[in-house]
């Protein structure tokens, strides 16, 4: 058989692995405050006979995303911070085989506030389309236009004027949007010192600040006034990844 005489030639078996896979694949998962997002990844090994088998020792995790949370190395097990984005989990397995594993990771951050408003009458603004007229809709008068903020900064004080007949039972909200993170605050009108301005939590404006550096941020704000809805124009700006000391 072309062995040589006096060496034992080693034979691959039928239960090689062959390739390995993370399971699960592509996950999403959802951070809100207080409620850091987490998922275990499985190694599934398929062996040369086309069977499957989880494998469980000589393996490396790694993500290449570390402001989205911590990857335990050896266990596959994933604990976000609160932060927006998209990473690449990878696994290598140490046993000499040199096989390794890819898979996105999907960290959508969410937060919702309400002030003096029902989760029904959440539902009823959401479910209501905007058909007020255009010199009708709020005018969002901070932010401004493309500022540029450091991730770090406090919170922003989101200020509008209302240009519709404003009554005491007007329902706003308003909305902070990257691709991977929403913020939204629902509030009522007679809400003691309301004054058509929101400062966001901060964690859940840490959470949007830290997201998505690439893409700006879009505010708006809806308002729901005797069974009409009319929202703002979006103005967008950007929080960057960068940080300014002091106070």
């Amino acid at each position: 058989d072309g062995a040589t005489p006096g060496f034992d030639v080693p034979r691959a078996s039928a239960t090689d692995l062959v390739s390995i896979a993370l399971d699960p694949a592509n996950p999403s998962l959802v951070a809100r405050p207080g409620t850091p997002p987490t998922v275990t990844f499985r190694v599934v090994g398929t062996q040369r006979d086309g069977a499957t088998r989880e494998v469980t020792r000589y393996r490396r995790f790694t993500l290449d995303h570390g402001a989205l949370g911590a990857m335990h190395p050896d266990t596959g097990a994933f604990t976000g911070t609160g932060i927006a984005g998209v990473g690449r989990v990878r696994v290598a397995l140490v046993d000499g085989s040199a096989l390794t594993a890819e898979t996105n990771l999907t960290i959508n951050a969410r937060s919702t506030t309400l002030v003096g408003v029902t989760e029904a009458e959440r539902m009823v603004l959401d479910r209501t389309p905007a058909t007020g007229a255009a010199a009708e809709v709020p005018a969002i008068d901070y932010p401004l236009a493309r500022a540029v903020l450091p991730q770090n900064v406090y919170p922003p004080l989101l200020q509008w004027t209302p240009r519709h007949r404003a009554t005491a039972t007007d329902i706003y909200r308003v909305r902070l949007q990257r691709p991977h993170a929403v913020v939204d605050a629902y509030i009522r009108a007679n809400t003691p010192m309301f004054n058509h301005a929101w400062r966001p939590p901060a964690e859940a404006w840490a959470a949007i600040a830290r997201s998505d550096f690439a893409s700006p941020i879009t505010v708006s704000v809806t308002v729901l006034s005797a069974g009409t809805t009319r929202e703002s124009e979006a103005r967008t700006f950007r929080a960057v990844d960068a940080v300014i000391a002091g106070s």
